[in-house]
């Protein structure tokens, strides 16, 4: 059974009956939840936490979360005395917070533009690549630091992601699982979830231009890109007017965006999954490493037909007294978190198996 410890204010408290850890790229901060039930005789009343209080999640002598208590709930009856503490990285207060005044940047490179509003909040920032110059960038009024944070790195095709007590900015499937997932053998259950309320069969962009004299209406609605999605098999049409000053070249690369990261959304799997040899006591684990997202993981579902390297987009992992160790595990096309801007070296996609 792993060992799993809470230090919060520098004490560590051990003995918790249930533990969930989550962790997704859709978020920059990793959450966790805990909760520990003692006999009522056993304890004077529950330990006195407090919901501001910096935390770290320690797995079998790992950090896993260092961050803040946000939320503490505490009782007792005849029987017992429980306490429930939540938490998340310290991320989390990037995402709840705003830039407090206008900020302005000229010929900054990327991480020194993105230290300056996160070393407010204590959070170092580590690029897993040399950052890129920014010729010029300001903040918006009222946005929060992770609107600004996400508004900037993507257009140099980048994400964000909690990575210790600080901010990791890096791309789409960087990490690669030492762990393949395999019917009979690492995958105990599978579901498949497929949604096709936000995939259309034609994705036409245009540009609005400014009119003249000799060219208003349609004869200002100029350029024009679209593409087509032979997965829809229904005329689901969607357009797109935009002034963002792209040509047709710019437009389609747009349109073929928007089709392959919707595609890629509708479809994902949820694993439930063991260690080598059907192990739940290490489920957590992809080999030596813990599941994370942004993982590339090989998939070999002989029941689905999948034989293919697939994204880590969420990670669940659960411990709790009666029900052991679990860990589930959702996965999807890389596309789906491709860069609206890739990297110009980027070489073109293959398409989608789905």
């Amino acid at each position: 059974m792993a060992d799993i410890a809470l230090v919060i204010d520098g004490e560590a408290y051990q003995g918790w009956t249930q533990v969930e850890i989550r962790r997704s790229l859709d978020q920059i901060a990793d959450g966790f939840g805990a909760t520990l039930v003692s006999p009522f005789s056993s304890v004077k009343g529950p330990p006195a936490l407090d919901e501001w209080s910096p935390v770290q999640l320690i797995v079998d002598g790992a950090v896993v979360v260092d961050g803040y208590v946000t939320q503490v709930s505490d009782g007792y009856n005849a029987d017992s005395v429980w306490v429930s503490v939540s938490g998340a990285s310290r991320t989390i207060d990037l995402v709840h917070c705003s830039v407090p005044a206008t900020r302005r940047w000229r010929n900054r490179d990327l991480v020194q533009i993105v230290s300056d509003v996160t070393q407010p909040h204590g959070i170092d920032v580590y690029c897993d690549e040399l950052p890129p110059k920014v010729e010029r960038f300001a903040s918006k009024p009222g946005e929060t630091v992770f609107e600004l944070i996400d508004r900037l790195i993507r257009e140099h095709g980048m994400r964000a992601v909690a990575l210790g007590d600080g901010l990791g900015l890096t791309r789409t499937g960087t990490g690669v699982a030492p762990a393949a997932l395999v019917t009979g053998q690492t995958i105990l259950e599978c579901t498949r979830d497929r949604n096709a309320e936000e995939r259309f069969s034609d994705y036409i962009f245009k540009a609005q231009v400014a009119g003249a004299d000799d060219a208003y209406g349609e004869a200002a609605v100029s350029p024009k890109a679209e593409v087509g999605d032979l997965g829809v098999t229904r005329f689901r049409p969607m357009l797109v007017r935009t002034d963002s000053g792209r040509g047709s070249a710019g437009l389609k690369a747009r349109a073929e965006w928007e089709r392959n990261t919707r595609a890629g959304k509708s479809h994902r799997l949820t694993y439930r999954v063991a260690a080598g040899g059907g192990d739940l006591s290490t489920c957590w684990y992809a080999g030596p490493q813990l599941w994370a997202p942004n993982m590339i993981v090989t998939v070999r579902d002989s029941i689905l037909g999948l034989d293919e390297r697939l994204l880590v987009t969420d990670v669940v992992m659960t411990l709790s007294v009666d029900g052991g160790h679990s860990c589930e595990v959702t996965i999807t096309h890389p596309d789906a978190y491709l860069p609206e801007r890739p990297p110009k070296k980027k070489k073109k996609g293959t398409g989608l198996p789905w």
